[in-house]
């Protein structure tokens, strides 16, 4: 198992940047509705970025276009 894969798993709270619909979105764990939708990639982990600034999550787990993880950021 990657270590990336790893990271991404147990968390107290995560949020994830992911391809959805030809957009980017950012969700939180565990919530039905995106927390923001973005044109771009970079916008989206900007936004998700914010979140982890003001302590409403400990990591940031961006996705690549297939859903596989790229990237996992900590607070």
């Amino acid at each position: 198992m990657s270590r990336k894969f790893k990271e991404a798993g147990a968390s107290k709270s995560k949020v994830h940047v992911m391809s959805r619909s030809g957009r980017w979105v950012v969700l939180k764990k565990g919530r039905k509705r995106v927390s923001s939708i973005h044109s771009d990639k970079d916008s989206a982990i900007i936004g998700g970025r914010k979140l982890l600034d003001r302590g409403l999550a400990s990591l940031l787990v961006v996705h690549r276009p297939d859903g596989s993880v790229e990237k996992v950021l900590k607070q």
